[in-house]
């Protein structure tokens, strides 16, 4: 549950990403004296986002799981995607749209050097093997079904509560996403064994040679000194 929760930066995501041409005619870019600048403006601005922000943060985001662990990378990308979020909301009316174009793709290259890339590494990651499929499977279904929801409602509430209403809201949303990232595992330096044993939540799971399988409670500690309660399954 606490992994589907994290999926709702989907909703951010897609939002802005499936609708980046309302995106750039709300802020200024997209429009045009006739039919042809406003295509040509939109695809310029398309371009300018894209390359800029979108593609080199993917480019970055590469690197910076294992250098500063999955759960930190997501909560650091919720934070400052809340804040920015947040700030493009109140300078809406205020900026230019020079200024106002910077922040979109500032807010592209975060979203995707961050959280776009732990939403895929965190499904593969924490689940084992007997259920790791459907898990991650719900995982990403719930995702897009939050995006499935933002791409058909965003023009809507685009035009009721306007670019900064909607901004304000996926600001929102990703301080939620950040608070329920707290709640994850950390699965940096930890090995596939770990994962199938239930380390990461726990438990140990041991398998004798008779076949029975045990599961052995445990506390870890500072230096992995662990206490173990058995039952049998």
């Amino acid at each position: 549950m606490r992994l589907l929760l994290i999926t709702t930066s989907d909703i951010a995501f897609y939002g802005i990403n499936l609708n980046q041409t309302i995106v750039l005619t709300q802020i200024g870019y997209g429009k045009g004296p006739t039919p042809y600048r406003t295509l040509r403006n939109t695809a310029v601005g398309n371009i300018i986002v894209q390359s800029a922000g979108y593609l080199p943060g993917y480019y970055v985001g590469i690197f910076l799981p294992d250098l500063v662990g999955r759960v930190r990378l997501q909560f650091c990308g919720c934070v400052l995607m809340a804040i920015i979020y947040a700030i493009w909301a109140g300078v809406t009316h205020h900026t230019s749209t020079a200024g106002l174009m910077t922040i979109f793709t500032i807010s592209q290259f975060v979203l995707n050097s961050t959280v776009n890339m732990t939403t895929f590494l965190l499904p593969v990651e924490l689940f084992p093997t007997r259920v790791r499929a459907s898990a991650h499977g719900i995982a990403a279904a719930s995702g897009k079904a939050g995006a499935v929801l933002t791409a058909f409602a965003f023009g809507s509430v685009v035009n009721s509560i306007g670019l900064n209403g909607t901004l304000g809201l996926f600001s929102g949303i990703m301080a939620l996403t950040a608070c329920v990232t707290l709640l994850i595992p950390e699965t940096k330096g930890k090995s596939l064994e770990d994962i199938e044993n239930d380390i990461l939540y726990g438990k140990a799971r041991v398998t004798y040679d008779d076949g029975q399988a045990n599961d052995q409670q445990t506390n870890v500690g500072a230096k992995d000194q662990v206490e173990a309660t058995i039952y049998t399954m």
